[in-house]
């Protein structure tokens, strides 16, 4: 999966949970419409700033689940966000 898709289904994942999504209902249909229309907003943000600052303009393989692309430091390890070709 590109990470630009993966980026933006985290971000609107978290802002669609049911739960709030019935508690702005409770408090109205204005406060709904809202919710959904920066949910698609800032899902829509989140992959194009992935897109734009990660992708670097090459095809690249995933830094997200690349074994390859993994650095470690301090005895975790953590993911290299450099772009690789």
């Amino acid at each position: 999966m590109k990470d630009d898709w993966l980026a933006a289904f985290m971000m609107s994942s978290i802002l669609l949970n049911p739960q709030l999504i019935i508690y702005s209902a409770a408090l109205g249909q204005t406060v709904l419409i809202v919710r959904i229309v920066s949910c698609f907003l800032c899902g829509s943000f989140a992959g194009i700033l992935v897109r734009v600052y990660l992708g670097c303009g090459k095809k690249r393989r995933s830094f997200l689940i690349s074994v390859a692309l993994r650095s470690q430091r301090a005895g975790m390890w953590i993911p290299i966000l450099s772009c690789v070709s």
